[in-house]
């Protein structure tokens, strides 16, 4: 469980339940939501340590999908009590689940981002000119191994000086 309010202590302890075994495993596998009031009355979800050793009995789960629509997850509710879910629960259930796939897509987008500005950073360090990048305020951001050499920096101390300073004062306005 990634988070959880009202799950048995015994069911958090254990980490959940085994996928084949658990009842957001059927969402997982049929890709669309899952309401059951009683899930002791249901086929599909008797058996289930959830409702044989923890007493859950109402049941909603909705599919966390990727971008592609492969279900990386639920998000659900368990009940103690018998009872159907109402549209609010529903629609809360729904947006919850919209915003997690959303997260997880932003956290993939921010790993891509973060590995390609690492593979950038290799071949500026290694390239055999000097390349650097200078925030508007002339701050050095980055320079290449090949910059440091020539301006005579052994290591990324430059990095805390401004463009400015590197200038000799004959060469200023």
């Amino acid at each position: 469980f990634a988070y959880a309010v009202n799950v048995p202590s015994e069911l958090m302890a254990q980490g959940g339940e085994l996928l084949e075994e658990s009842i957001c495993g059927i969402v997982i596998k049929s890709g669309t939501f899952l309401g059951i009031g009683d899930m002791a009355a249901d086929d599909r979800t008797r058996q289930s340590p959830c409702v044989t050793q923890y007493a859950c009995r109402g049941y909603l789960g909705y599919p966390i999908p990727d971008a592609s629509g492969k279900v990386l997850g639920t998000i659900c509710i368990l009940r103690p009590h018998r009872g159907g879910f109402g549209e609010y629960d529903h629609r809360i259930l729904r947006m919850f689940a919209k915003r997690a796939a959303m997260e997880i897509e932003r956290m993939a987008l921010e790993s891509k981002i973060q590995e390609s500005e690492k593979d950038v950073w290799e071949l500026v360090e290694n390239a055999p000119i000097m390349i650097w990048r200078i925030s508007l305020d002339g701050r050095i951001l980055m320079i290449s191994r090949k910059g440091r050499e020539e301006l005579g920096y052994e290591s990324d101390k430059i990095l805390r000086d401004s463009w400015f300073d590197l200038i000799h004062q004959d060469d200023l306005p």
